[in-house]
């Protein structure tokens, strides 16, 4: 599996109360730029799902995403992120609440714990993040 600890570098972000992910002007949302990126970042790697909405009708019945977070696997995962990201091309400012609603940071921490770093303390975990590559391969865990 490949290593998307540059996304793991946003859980402060996702954690941090109070931020305004986005202000409207007028009918558009006008994201916060730490959000933008972010968003750019998952387009960087390779967890987008091409497929994602048959696999999620496969998968989910219910169709309650949000609550299959915590015991996704990688590949549910994926296709949950990637429902999450796409839903801004249908309802603008879906990012915005996504982030708020914690969504974004469940699915980092789910990630962080599929990618093997919920044993490494925070310390290691930024040593990590400032060497990494966006994925990279990381066969070093330990």
């Amino acid at each position: 599996m490949h290593t998307y600890i540059q996304l793991l570098n946003y859980i402060p972000y996702f954690k941090a109360e109070n931020i305004e992910f986005c202000r409207w002007e007028g009918m558009y949302p006008n994201y916060d730029e730490k959000l933008k990126e972010f968003i750019k970042e998952v387009y960087n790697t390779d967890l987008m799902k091409s497929d994602y909405l048959p696999y999620l009708d496969e998968r989910l019945l219910d169709r309650d995403y949000s609550a299959a977070i915590p015991t996704a696997d990688f590949e549910l995962l994926r296709a949950i992120l990637t429902f999450y990201v796409r839903q801004d091309r249908f309802f603008e400012g879906a990012w915005a609440g996504s982030a708020k609603d914690g969504v974004f940071l469940r699915i980092l921490n789910r990630l962080k714990e599929l990618d093997g770093y919920l044993k490494v303390d925070d310390i290691k975990l930024q040593e990590a993040i400032k060497k990494a590559k966006p994925g990279q391969m990381n066969e070093d865990r330990k």
